[in-house]
């Protein structure tokens, strides 16, 4: 027998080290509005929403060279960008930097997210009293953004997000086209 393999869903020759701009989500757990609700196109951020919040405006404090972008809470998930900078700690000159399982990479989009899921289940387990409270999705969904034009489109789509809750693919009592109640 074959011993587990992770298959990770990231570039396989990416440098997620690099400086540069990129959108993340993270998801909870079985799609559970575990951060709040949506009331009049508003994020209504529960404690637990407040908590995720806090942790994201902390990143930059945790790991130096990096700025926080637009980013939104959600019911069930969390949109944000995240900007690498062009600094002495992330000089292009080093050579390429590759993650791997258990390898993990100072200053990486995957060790960033791996500890900001962790603070925030750590604070939620305490918080709610239950040690094994499972809080996110295995994994998380980014995307490099390579230019000006495609950060301004992520900014708008995480500004917008709030307003096309109804209809988010995160949203598990999203509308469908199935809903729309017209006959064919």
């Amino acid at each position: 027998m074959q011993p587990f393999r992770h298959r990770s869903i990231r570039l396989p020759d990416y440098d997620y080290s690099q400086p540069g701009w990129y959108m993340i989500t993270l998801v909870t757990d079985q799609r559970k509005n575990y951060f709040g609700e949506i009331v009049f196109g508003e994020m209504q951020e529960n404690p637990i929403g407040k908590l995720v919040r806090r942790e994201w405006l902390h990143i930059p404090q945790r790991f130096l060279g990096l700025e926080i972008d637009e980013f939104v809470v959600m019911p069930n998930h969390i949109h944000g960008i995240i900007t690498i900078l062009d600094t002495a700690q992330n000089n292009n000159t080093l050579p390429m930097k590759f993650e791997g399982f258990g390898h993990p990479t100072q200053g990486s989009i995957p060790t960033i997210i791996r500890s900001f899921k962790a603070a925030v289940t750590l604070r939620v387990r305490r918080m709610l009293g239950d040690p094994k409270a499972c809080i996110w999705q295995r994994n998380y969904y980014e995307r490099v953004i390579r230019n000006e034009r495609g950060l301004e489109a992520a900014r708008l789509y995480i500004q917008e997000n709030p307003d096309n809750w109804a209809f988010d693919q995160e949203n598990v009592g999203r509308i469908t086209d199935n809903d729309s109640g017209t006959a064919d």
